[in-house]
């Protein structure tokens, strides 16, 4: 039957690969009923139920996946994607945190991890997740755009506004002017508290330009 259920699977990624993901289902729905704990027939399930927009589905295929395999990296983080594009953010959370715990070097992860965090409004951990992503990846505007913006929460201007710049050199856009100039007002502002009248003149002068 395991050999059934391989035979199954290969035949259902050639399906996979071609986008007949009818095809594709059934198949892979085969190779599972031959062998229930092939973990790679459960994601492969998964990620059909994804492309039909069947969430509830792919869902609950991703976390068999996981159960059988709770070292499964890949179904982790498209679990992960799946509860946050439905805006489940805790569910998303916890599952970027496993894929972060399995596999520490996966700066996409890190990435998206920081996004869950910025919208639960939890900016510091935010910001040191972005951190990691940073070292990898050096020409997302997205990315530095949503790390200056956590990092003014926190009202770490300077940063805030070194990130915006980045932004807005990877890409200029008018979002990413608007998001630079808002930064520099704020870091001005800053500066006026801590009496640096000229740092916040010039931080002015380059928010208005």
């Amino acid at each position: 039957e395991k050999a059934g259920a391989e035979i199954e699977f290969l035949r259902g990624m050639i399906y996979f690969k071609r986008n007949e993901n009818a095809s594709a289902l059934a198949a892979f729905e085969k190779s599972i009923k031959l062998d229930p704990n092939f973990a790679e027939a459960h994601y492969y399930r998964a990620a059909i139920f994804d492309r039909l927009k069947r969430d509830t589905e792919a869902v609950a295929s991703y976390g068999e996946a996981v159960l059988i395999d709770p070292k499964f990296s890949p179904a982790w983080f498209d679990l992960a994607v799946a509860h946050y594009n439905a805006g489940r953010y805790e569910e998303s959370l916890k599952a970027y945190r496993r894929v972060v715990e399995i596999d520490t070097t996966n700066a996409q992860a890190h990435a998206n991890l920081a996004g869950v965090y910025r919208q639960l409004e939890r900016f510091k951990e935010a910001n040191a997740e972005y951190k990691i992503a940073a070292e990898t990846i050096k020409t997302d505007p997205d990315l530095f755009s949503e790390w200056g913006f956590c990092l003014g929460k926190v009202n770490d201007w300077e940063k805030a506004v070194a990130r915006l710049n980045t932004a807005k050199d990877l890409s200029p856009s008018a979002v990413d002017f608007t998001n630079l100039g808002w930064g520099y007002f704020n870091a001005a502002l800053e500066d006026i508290r801590n009496k640096k009248e000229a740092e916040a003149k010039a931080k002015l002068i380059e928010g208005k330009e």
